[in-house]
């Protein structure tokens, strides 16, 4: 799928295609142009509410007009969403506060109760403190870059960012007037913390001591430590997400994800397995283990090792510095960490600064070389 702002001169250029391609309109939520082999390319309205799929087709690209077609896509969705009346156009200028919140409401399906909370107090307490009482026409270029200037929030540009994109596409601001355009959140700096080789020894020998007495959190703490998964996906591992050496993970925080486990961790997996009684790998007996359960008994073994600092999360952490320390290249480190983009990845790169020094050091001396000879 491509995302184009279709207009007349583009559609006119369009070349027949090898395999079906799906070019979304940026202009008309929902629209889309499907260029096909046979060269019968058309208007295509796609989009899910109540959790029903919809896909209509509009009409031929030469005898519907673009025109015709995002009037069409307006008309067919209000038809299916009379409740939200989401493609009506305003008949008066409506406050920030009142649409961000029903954008929220909206997309609130999309996404998981622990990201609903974060973007609900980005809003409450990022946004609204600027933009609360201005309709959606009076927030400015100007305005979001005062307001930008004071923030330190990560997210709270892309929150914005996404709401004006929405009154963009539903036509409640003109098209390409989002005023967050141009304006670029920085890049995120890890605060974790890679444990040290001493530490990892201390942490495991304290496991092998029996300091947390219950063998099933014991033996997940050593799993977070050999795959660098976060706790959730262990947490809530289910026998059938364990096959051929692999975890797949239906629903991580990235969505769909593999992971690929060493021997050793299989060792301890197959191990719970043996003692799992119900449908999860880590369970107790009223289903998956508790994350509750899993923080105490990581405190408890911190504090046995009086590294009280230690978050569960630099696990993970320490996962990944490692494999890079270990000269793994950033993608395959992604793969490993179920990341997306390898911009997540690069976050990791000043906690392992050993191959930078050696990076540094093969160029020096390379420089040295040919300036002797």
């Amino acid at each position: 799928m491509a995302k184009v702002t279709l207009t007349i001169a583009w559609i006119q250029k369009l070349k027949t295609p090898s395999k079906l391609i799906k070019y979304r309109d940026l202009k008309c939520d929902g629209l889309y142009l499907f260029a096909r082999p046979t060269g019968n390319h058309s208007f295509v309205l796609v989009f899910q509410n109540q959790n029903k799929h919809y896909q209509i087709s509009l009409g031929n690209i030469q005898t519907l007009s673009l025109a015709k077609a995002r009037e069409l896509a307006y008309q067919e969705r209000a038809k299916r969403d009379p409740k939200l009346n989401l493609h009506a156009q305003p008949q008066k200028p409506i406050l920030f506060d009142e649409f961000g919140q029903s954008f929220l409401t909206h997309q609130a399906r999309l996404w998981k109760p622990r990201t609903i909370t974060w973007y609900d107090s980005l809003f409450q307490r990022n946004l609204l403190p600027a933009f609360q009482g201005l309709t959606l026409d009076k927030i400015t270029a100007d305005k979001v870059k005062v307001w930008y200037g004071t923030q330190s929030h990560h997210g709270a540009l892309a929150l914005l960012s996404n709401i004006m994109k929405k009154a963009e596409a539903l036509g409640y601001i003109p098209a390409g007037s989002n005023p967050c355009k141009g304006l670029r959140q920085p890049r995120q700096r890890l605060t974790g913390y890679a444990l040290t080789s001493q530490e990892l020894v201390q942490l495991w020998r304290a496991l092998d001591n029996g300091t947390i007495h219950n063998p099933t959190l014991t033996r997940l703490i050593r799993l977070l430590v050999l795959t660098g998964c976060r706790c959730g996906e262990l947490c809530n591992l289910k026998q059938c997400d364990y096959r051929m050496g692999k975890l797949y993970l239906p629903d991580s925080k990235t969505g769909t994800k593999t992971i690929y486990l060493s021997s050793f961790a299989r060792y301890w997996l197959q191990e719970q397995q043996q003692e799992s009684t119900n449908e999860y790998i880590f369970s107790d007996e009223l289903g998956s283990i508790k994350r509750g359960r899993l923080t105490q008994a990581w405190k408890t073994l911190r504090q046995s090792i009086r590294l009280p600092h230690i978050r569960m999360h630099d696990l993970r952490h320490t996962y990944a510095t490692r494999a890079l320390e270990n000269g793994e290249h950033l993608l395959n480190v992604g793969k490993l960490l179920g990341h997306e983009l390898p911009e997540t990845t690069l976050r990791y790169a000043h906690l392992a600064s050993a191959p930078m020094y050696h990076a540094s050091e093969c160029v020096s001396q390379t420089i040295a070389r040919e300036m002797r000879a």
